[in-house]
């Protein structure tokens, strides 16, 4: 479920394994807002699926005092920055998971994308950055990798067998992707 700032157009995505998870993502999501930005959700565009559209949702709006906008069926511009943003998203994952075969990395891809879409330049934002726009800094990018390429994994010591130093040290790996923190893979 991805979750797209109309005014900075930076994006979050939570990875559910049933439509009925959506309920508990958007409350987790506003929460995060509300905490870590300080700022409060005021309107909330969705399609019209069973998942955006039932009771627990609606009472979560109610009680935050949120208007949710429903987009009218079969017609998926009403929501155009969300279905132009998913459909990128696919055409990312689409290719990165092709090149490497490993179909079952989804959802690391996903969130690998998201991730460098929030730090490439957007036209909406006259040429900057979401990340820039919602945090009012240039994102740092020196550290991006490819998705899906060769990497070695660091093996501590502590975890290494005892009674060598010449056991290995890494293991080979797959990148898949970035923690919050620009020096964390």
């Amino acid at each position: 479920m991805t979750f797209i700032d109309d005014y900075t157009r930076y994006t979050w995505v939570y990875i559910l394994k049933t439509k009925d998870q959506a309920s508990q993502a958007i409350k987790d999501f506003l929460a995060m807002v509300k905490r870590q930005f300080n700022a409060e959700v005021k309107r909330f565009r969705t399609a019209g699926g069973g998942e955006y559209v039932n009771h627990e949702v609606k009472a979560t709006f109610a009680q935050e005092g949120i208007t949710h906008e429903v987009t009218p069926p079969y017609s998926p511009e009403s929501n155009g920055v969300a279905e132009r943003f998913n459909r990128t998203l696919k055409e990312m994952i689409r290719t990165w998971l092709g090149s490497i075969e490993k179909y079952f990395l989804w959802a690391e891809a996903v969130n690998s994308a998201v991730y460098i879409k929030n730090r490439l330049p957007h036209r909406a934002l006259d040429k900057t950055t979401p990340f820039e726009k919602l945090f009012g800094q240039k994102p740092s990018i020196i550290h991006l990798q490819p998705f899906g390429r060769k990497c070695y994994v660091h093996i501590p010591e502590a975890k290494r067998p005892s009674g060598t130093s010449l056991h290995h040290t890494a293991v080979d790996g797959i990148f898949v992707g970035y923690m919050d923190s620009n020096k964390i893979y």
